[in-house]
Parts: structure tokens; sequence; C-alpha cells
């Protein structure tokens, strides 16, 4: 490892989100960006980032707490949605890059849906070279009744809790598998329940109208054949009508960079180079 850095960046609303960058080279040709899931934080994909440092070199990892999670902002005053703020964080980190080329985006469940809303940008879209998107929804059913009413009692919520798990804490949960209890208990510990069940109702109902933006040879679809969250056969569905884009199926569940990393990592490694 040539070097870690943590630190905040100001983000559109002037809020702070904090990011860790992982590097292996001085000179840098790859940058990758890692949008978490629900419930998780930058140390969810740590020990991910560093077994793709070993096998990618010239590479830049950077995990950042998306908002609502970690030690980032919880507030989210200047968007009517979940996702824009969450697409509008993730333009915020790539802007703080300052015009570095070769940015990968690697988005996993919800941090993947946040790829997808900025995607929708035409602006931003440009600034990407590849985008990896894993276990990503392309709709989430409304199953907790009106995604509104979820986002404004966020908006609302007050506490500011900043903590979350080390990475080490993170290390007991990488061959767990979906809605795994000791999992969901700790991620609801270190968010605070309201926090953790109103992000997910606000995220819930959310739907992709734009998937033209993913019909890109740009862009890796990475889904999981024993995925307990998303039905494989709806995502391919969805997929094979993006005929530009590229998808591969692994053996692996829902939260399968814990699960099968190095696979996921051979496919990320593979695709970024092609």
């Amino acid at each position: 490892m040539y070097f870690q850095k943590r630190s905040y960046i100001t983000s559109f609303d002037g809020e702070k989100i904090f990011t860790h960058s992982l590097c292996n080279s001085k000179s840098v040709k790859y940058n990758f960006i890692f949008p978490h899931g629900w419930g998780g934080d930058s140390n969810s994909l740590f020990f991910f980032a560093g077994l793709l440092l070993k096998k990618s070199p010239n590479s830049m990892c950077l995990l950042y707490d998306q908002r609502g999670h970690g030690f980032s902002s919880k507030k989210f005053s200047q968007a009517n949605n979940l996702e824009t703020i969450l697409a509008l964080d993730l333009q915020s980190i790539i802007d703080s890059l300052n015009n570095q080329k070769n940015i990968i985006l690697v988005g996993h469940s919800m941090g993947a849906v946040a790829v997808q809303k900025y995607l929708q940008n035409d602006r931003c879209a440009k600034k990407v070279n590849k985008t990896i998107l894993i276990c990503s929804p392309f709709s989430i059913p409304s199953f907790l009744g009106k995604r509104k009413i979820w986002f404004g009692l966020l908006k609302k919520l007050k506490s500011n809790k900043n903590i979350k798990r080390t990475a080490s804490q993170q290390k007991k949960f990488r061959n767990t598998r979906d809605f795994n209890l000791s999992r969901m208990i700790s991620d609801i510990y270190y968010m605070g329940f309201l926090r953790w069940i109103l992000v997910l109702g606000a995220i819930q109902g959310w739907k992709n109208n734009d998937l033209e933006c993913l019909n890109n040879k740009n862009i890796l679809h990475i889904v999981g054949s024993k995925d307990s969250v998303l039905d494989e056969k709806k995502q391919l569905k969805i997929i094979l009508k993006l005929p530009k884009s590229n998808y591969c199926s692994v053996p692996g569940n829902h939260v399968c960079p814990a699960s099968i990393p190095n696979i996921i990592i051979q496919k990320i490694v593979a695709f970024s180079r092609s």
C-alpha cells in the first residue's frame, strides 16, 4: 500500500462527506470510486478495496460514507428525494478529484442506485470511463407506503450519530448470507433504528425511468445467481434490453463483494482494462 488518506469533502449543499482513499502507486492510472449499500459505510468495502489493489496496479480506491451513514452528514434538506442527494454527493466527490482521468464507478445495491441517478446527467456521465453495477436494482418495490412521507421524516430527524463499525469489525460479516440477523442488528446499532428504517422507506419505491443511460458499452452489470434480494431472471430480462452494455452472472448472493470478493474483483479488473 502506497498511502491511505482520510478526509472530508464539501458536498453541493455545504455538508461534509467522509472519504477514505487507498492507493498502491505514485502513478495512478485507475481511479475506483465505491458507493456502498444501505446500512453500510466505507469500512464495508475496506477489505474488498485492499484485495482489488493487489490485483490492479497503479490504482486508487476511494471509499466514502454515503449520506446518512458513518461519519458523513445526516442532513437531507436540499432535494426532494434521497437518490438525488446521493447522486449529488457522488458528483461532488468526483469533482473533488480535479479532473482525474479513468474514473471507474463501482456501485453496490443502494450505491448502484446513486450511480444510476448520477449517470442520468449527460455532463456527469462523460467524466466516467467505466461503470460496474453490482446487484443493482432498476426499481425497488413500494412496500412501506409513500416514499415522500418517509423522506420528509428523514429530513426532520435531528440525531447526528457519528459512529460506525471498524474495518476489523466488518471482517466477521464477509461470508454472511443475505438478511443475516447479526449484520442487520449491527447496522441498526451503528445507524440508529430510526435512521436505518427511514433511509429504507425513502429509497423504496424508486425506479429508474431513464434506463437508456445504462445502454452503454462502458457499463458492466454483475448479477448474483444466489441473490435473495433481487431476482436474477428479472434482472437479466431488463439488462438484455440494454444490448450495448455488458453483464455477467456470478455464483454469489446480494452481498457478493463480501461473500465472493475474488470473483468480483477478477470481473472488475478485467473490465476496467478492456
